[in-house]
């Protein structure tokens, strides 16, 4: 899980007439009247990818440790602009470790391959395949003229004899 903080995140409040007004980390004070402020405090490191934000505390404990890698630890660590801070209860050989481990999980068309490259065939080939077919449909033309008169057809035993 990520926590972030966004650089119009309030760091104190002040009371101003009996309201309660945020006071933003350069000082100005916004009134109740200046709208909708979208916090965005926490999302996961997926949802953060691509985005920058100025603080950013990560929570990285055992339980979430088969999902950590080097992939994930780089994406975790390089959302902040000026700090990033990481909260665990595992040492910190251990975390090392799970941050180092690399994600060999494969993409779908990473795990389907590549296409093979269409070979022409050869003449040899070319009559190989045309004989096969030959082949294939006497045997169909059989099975159905035989299946049609309903006679058996002798099958030619071989013997081992010499």
């Amino acid at each position: 899980m990520l926590l972030a903080e966004p650089s119009t995140q309030p760091t104190r409040y002040v009371v101003v007439h009996r309201a309660i007004q945020p006071v933003l980390s350069n000082g100005w004070v916004l009134s109740k009247e200046f709208g909708h402020i979208r916090h965005g405090l926490v999302s996961t490191s997926h949802a953060s990818q691509s985005k920058t934000f100025d603080i950013v505390l990560a929570s990285l404990n055992r339980a979430s440790r088969g999902a950590m890698g080097a992939e994930q630890g780089y994406v975790t660590a390089s959302r902040g602009r000026e700090r990033g801070m990481i909260f665990t209860d595992m040492a910190r050989e251990e975390l090392l470790g799970a941050i180092r481990r690399q994600d060999m999980r494969q993409s779908a068309t990473e795990l389907m391959g590549r296409p093979k490259a269409h070979v022409p065939p050869t003449p040899k080939n070319r009559w190989r395949a045309f004989v096969s077919k030959v082949q294939n449909t006497y045997r169909q033309l059989r099975k159905k003229t035989v299946d049609a008169i309903h006679v058996p057809v002798p099958v030619k035993e071989r013997s081992h004899a010499r």
